[in-house]
């Protein structure tokens, strides 16, 4: 016997047609257009130098059938999805003023304030605060 750690050689499968023909009689996957989920998961390997292998397609699949999803009501006027989550607004009282009047951009007073680059935000709060 060897100390050596066994390697375990594991081949991945790729997607055939003859694999995505039985993906298409699959009830489970009913309503989705499996030709044009496989283009969208090739374009998304391909600008990240990976294969599209069976399992990282059905992941991809699973997912499609997720976000198609139908939203469902209750009968409360309640949904099946969770509501998003609020956030807190921590906007500055009068910062799109400021932006528009001492910024060479004024277009990024129309920018929500999220969407500023944080050391833009910080600057802002300290003329702000002046």
């Amino acid at each position: 016997m060897t100390d050596e750690p066994k390697v375990r050689a594991t081949r991945v499968k790729s997607v055939d047609a003859e694999w995505l023909e039985t993906l298409e009689q699959n009830p489970a996957y009913a309503g989705i257009d499996i030709k044009r989920e496989l283009g969208k998961a090739q374009a998304w390997a391909s600008i990240r130098n990976v294969g599209v292998s069976q399992m990282r397609f059905l992941n991809w699949l699973n997912k499609a059938q997720a976000d198609q999803r139908p939203i469902q009501f209750n009968g409360t006027g309640a949904t099946s999805f969770r509501p998003a989550a609020t956030q807190p607004n921590n906007e500055p009282t009068g910062w799109k003023e400021w932006v528009r009047a001492n910024s060479t951009d004024a277009s990024n007073a129309d920018k929500p304030w999220s969407a500023l680059e944080p050391v833009a935000q910080k600057y802002i709060l300290t003329q702000l605060q002046k």
